[in-house]
């Protein structure tokens, strides 16, 4: 079956897709409507609150150059063709809007359409990530070279530190930037940095996961005392216990997404 929606922008106007399959017309134009979101459709970025009505025909082939209406006759008034296939579409097809309408509902209420975008939201992110730490401290930064960097790239993700960060800016505002479009981060607090804190703070207040990372000996300061603490005695005893919490985390995406 082909589906086709009618999208009015109040009594400003109308647009017609069309050729559409069932999945589309829920996810990508009822739901997002029902819900007042912003979403995607016809190559463009919308704000389906906008919109004032929807319609939705359902027909058991596609409407091309002459079914319901026969383009070549439209070469001088194309501005008409949509209107009337529209009324066309009034007559001849059958109207699923209701249908729609209630079908959509259920899955928001179900959560089914929340699943559905979050697969959406996984495919769409990025691979990239980003490391904290001390970048005085040469134990951690050959853990990095050595171990987090070839471990997470093994993954296919892509990792930096601050110092490898092109920007004009601050490098406060370039590694916040960084910390923004990381899917996850590793965090290695041997040092107790306070701008390292800081980071991870900020990493926690955003909702990504954090790999937290600290030589042995190292002090928890209280507020994130309560996170689980990878402690590490070398580089060797580091790549087990990273390699098995690097792949608990990308494991939770794996799961939002199936």
């Amino acid at each position: 079956m082909f589906y086709h929606i009618e999208i009015a922008l109040g009594d400003i106007s109308d647009y017609l897709h069309v050729n559409k399959t069932r999945e589309e017309i829920l996810f990508q134009y009822v739901c997002p409507f029902l819900n007042r979101e912003i979403t995607m459709f016809e190559g463009a970025i919308s704000n389906l609150m906008f919109f004032g009505s929807m319609r939705i025909w359902e027909t058991d082939k596609p409407i091309d150059s002459v079914w319901p209406i026969n383009r070549e006759e439209y070469k001088n008034n194309t501005y008409m063709i949509d209107g009337d296939i529209t009324r066309a579409l009034e007559k001849e097809a059958n109207d699923v809007s209701e249908q729609f309408y209630s079908e959509a509902i259920t899955m928001i209420e179900s959560g089914k359409y929340k699943e559905q975008r979050s697969k959406i939201v996984e495919t769409i992110k990025g691979s990239y990530s980003f490391f904290i730490c001390s970048l005085d401290n040469q134990e951690v930064l050959h853990n990095y070279e050595f171990v987090i960097k070839p471990t997470i790239k093994q993954f296919h993700f892509d990792v930096q530190k601050a110092d490898e960060i092109s920007h004009t800016g601050t490098i406060t505002d370039a590694i916040l930037s960084a910390i923004n479009r990381s899917r996850f981060l590793v965090a290695d607090l041997t040092d107790e940095k306070p701008n390292c804190y800081y980071e991870v703070g900020y990493a926690h207040a955003l909702g990504k996961p954090v790999i937290i990372l600290a030589k042995e000996g190292t002090y928890r300061h209280f507020d994130i005392s309560t996170y689980k603490w990878n402690f590490w005695k070398d580089y060797i005893d580091l790549k087990s216990k990273f390699e098995t919490e690097l792949h608990s985390v990308l494991k939770t995406f794996e799961s939002r997404s199936s």
